[in-house]
């Protein structure tokens, strides 16, 4: 959440998209990354 916020705030179009589309296309690879990445690595971190 705090990586959409900065780059909506920050950086319009740049780092995230304004098109309708291809914003909920980084949004669906940035929820993808966050459900299915982090928890493989999470015990890494854990320790």
């Amino acid at each position: 959440m705090i990586v959409r916020y900065l780059s909506a705030r920050h950086s319009p179009g740049a780092l995230y998209p304004e098109a309708l589309p291809a914003r909920f296309d980084a949004e669906r690879w940035m929820d993808w990354q966050q459900t299915t990445l982090n928890p493989a690595g999470r015990e890494a971190f854990i320790q």
